[in-house]
This record gives C-alpha cells, structure tokens and sequence, in this order.
C-alpha cells in the first residue's frame, strides 16, 4: 500500500542544521557591564569603609567612656587599704586615690580581658584623648585616622613639654587621613624634632644612657634579640649585615636573604666573622645629610640618618669628620626630589678635617666608610656618599 503522507526534509524534521550565529556585544554594552560591575565593587568597598569608620568611632567612644569611668572613680575615692593591713609596715600603704585607680585597673583588665598593663595604658590614653589632644580624638571618631595611627600621636607627644602639644597635633595630622601607620609615624618624628624646643643634643645624650640589650623567648625553639642603640650604630650594623649577607647569596645558596642575615649576625656576635672568614675588615657605610651651617659649627640644626631619622649635630659632625669623600646629589628645593646623581666623587677639603681635628681634639684620619651628604641651605644641592647602586635604583636615579 502506498504512503501518500509527505515526508517533510530532513533540516525540517530535525530543525535546522545551521547553528544560530553568535550576537558580538556592542561596546556600548560591555561599558555598561563594567560600569555595573565597578558600581557592585564601590558599594561593597564602600560597606568595608563604614565598618571601619564604625570601628574608629567604637574606639573614640570607648576612650570617651573610659575616662568617665576614671574621672568618677577618682572623684569618689574614699578608702585605702584595709585596716586590717595597717599594722606592721611590710609594704607601702597607698593612698585613697592610688588604690580606687588600681581597682580600676584590675576590674577593667578582667572586663575586657587584657594584661593590667594594658588595661592601664589605655586608661593613660582615654585621657590624653579626652583631655590634651582633642584634634586627635575627633579624627579618630569620623574615621579619618585609626587607633593605631592615635597611639603614634600619643607616643609621639608624651615626649614633648606640655606647651609643645598643639602645635604638635596640629601639623602631625595635617594630611594624615591618606597616611599609612609607617608613613605617618615617620612624619610623627619630623614634626616632633621641630617641635621639641630642647636641643635634639641634650635628648640624645639622655636617651643614650638608656641603651639596653635584652632576649626573650619566642615559639618553636626560637628566640627574640632586641638591642637600643644610637641611630648611628644601627645604621652601621645593619650596612654591614646587608653588605655581608649579600656577599653570601650566591646561586648556588639555598638560604634566603633574610635568613643569610640572620646567619651574619650570629656569626659576627659568636665568632667575629663567619665560618669563611667573611667580615673580616668589612666596614659599615653610614649615611647622612648634614646642613653646611650645622658642619661649620654655626648652627645647631640636626642631621638627618638616612633611614632612621634626625640626629644630634654633635654627631653628624662626627661622622663628616671621618668622610673620606662626598658625592654630589641635585635635589627639587622645595620638595627635596632627587633630579641629579652625580657619578663624581669629591675628596674632604684638608681644612675641614683639620678645622675637626682642633676643635675635637682628636684624629680624623680614620680610613672609616661613614660619609655624610652635605645640604646647603640656601642652594638645591646634597653631597651624598658614593655606594653600590642596584640596577633599579640606578635607573631611577637617571
């Protein structure tokens, strides 16, 4: 029997074979994706900004009812220690007021579960805040600053006479809500140096009979070693460790950097030089920027320790005396950008380093490293001391 029914074709039974051709966006339509996209990150960025800002204002709240809760409690003192406790003088019996603010002390470090050194500290700085930098205390509650960056600013402060403060506060937090907490302890000390109306002399000759050296223990087996010294001698030491950890990082060497450091030091503290007979001779290099008049005697204006930060002109002097030559640095007058390095080295006059000899009493003949950069006041031109340039440092210099 004959099918008369149609068959339709084969495309049309199956659909086309044909695949539909791919619709390209237009550019119109990618800027929008990327604009929806970008609007999403802002916002979520946005949220994180808020909550930090919330934190901040958490903080600068929490300082604001810390020191309420001390200023009542020394307001109430009333009691001392008990009376069963007055007998025989075996300790020092404290006075009402000292022992409400030791209570206060104990009951807030198990409130908030902190050391009582800790807790103590921040009831110190609940007051700063509240009471002797209020610039401070109102950056930190908008979110313009952190806590960390006000902890800077207390420190930095404490050393200061109490007539120095506002000047202080006011040109530390000058431009410091795009600072990072480095950046902007760095500044800290800047401005603290052209507060301070004592000469940087007599503080650095009080701060050096605080040197110490001490160890402490840390995790796995391993130790901490921390030293306090003279921005002069750590500038020295680490020149030194660099200049010899790199001297040992060969190809063939499986330690990092930082652990060939390590290696230096103990080698140089155990043994004098390391296992190869590496730091024998070795000298430091030390860098810093001298003003003319502060070199001549004529000034009292600090140095500059590359790296460190101010130095006493005392010292500064001192190490230009050991220069066995300068290098010259053009530099922006106003911003102090490097624009020129010179490739010439020029030698310490011979009336300098006698000039240094008659007023020190001593020689400066000394075949030491240390060599100062010399800035004169009045012309954009340094004297920097001739050291080896990486590749990138010196492509960034030219």
């Amino acid at each position: 029997m004959e099918n008369n029914e149609e068959v339709p074709p084969p495309e049309d039974a199956a659909g086309t074979t044909t695949p539909p051709e791919p619709v390209t966006p237009t550019l119109a339509q990618l800027d929008e994706e990327r604009a929806a996209a970008d609007d999403t990150r802002t916002r979520l960025l946005d949220v994180v900004k808020d909550f930090d800002r919330a934190i901040c204002a958490a903080q600068a709240g929490r300082a604001a009812a810390v020191d309420d809760v001390r200023r009542w409690t020394e307001s109430t003192a009333e009691t001392g220690l008990p009376d069963h406790a007055r007998g025989p003088r075996t300790y020092v019996e404290w006075s009402p007021r000292k022992a409400a603010h030791e209570g206060l002390v104990a009951e807030l470090a198990c409130l908030l579960t902190l050391p009582e050194n800790t807790a103590r500290n921040l009831i110190c700085h609940s007051e700063l805040l509240q009471h002797r930098l209020p610039a401070t205390r109102d950056a930190l509650h908008r979110g313009d600053i952190s806590y960390r960056h006000a902890e800077i600013m207390i420190e930095n402060a404490l050393a200061l006479p109490d007539e120095a403060w506002t000047v202080f506060e006011q040109k530390a937090l000058t431009g410091s809500e795009t600072l990072t907490v480095p950046q902007f302890r760095k500044k800290a000390v800047k401005v603290r140096e052209i507060s301070h109306p004592e000469s940087i002399a007599v503080r650095h000759k009080r701060a050096l009979a605080d040197r110490c050296f001490f160890v402490s223990p840390g995790r796995d087996g391993m130790g901490y070693l921390e030293m306090t010294l003279s921005n002069e001698d750590a500038s020295a030491i680490s020149d030194r460790v660099e200049a010899m950890a790199k001297n040992l990082n060969s190809v063939d060497e499986p330690r990092t950097l930082a652990q060939l450091r390590t290696d230096a030091v103990v080698d140089l503290l155990l043994h004098g030089v390391t296992d190869t007979g590496l730091g024998a001779g070795v000298r430091a290099n030390v860098y810093v920027t001298v003003p003319v008049l502060t070199l001549m005697g004529q000034s009292e204006q600090p140095g500059t320790l590359e790296g460190f930060g101010p130095i006493d002109p005392e010292t500064a002097r001192q190490l230009a005396g050991t220069a066995t030559s300068f290098t010259r640095i053009l530099v922006h007058p106003e911003t102090g950008a490097v624009l020129s390095f010179g490739r010439t080295k020029y030698q310490v006059p011979k009336e300098l380093k006698k000039w240094l000899e008659l007023r020190d009493g001593v020689s400066t003949g000394s075949t030491s490293e240390t060599v100062p950069r010399l800035q004169p006041p009045r012309r954009a031109l340094r004297h920097r001391p001739h050291r080896r340039l990486g590749t990138r440092r010196r492509n960034r210099l030219q």
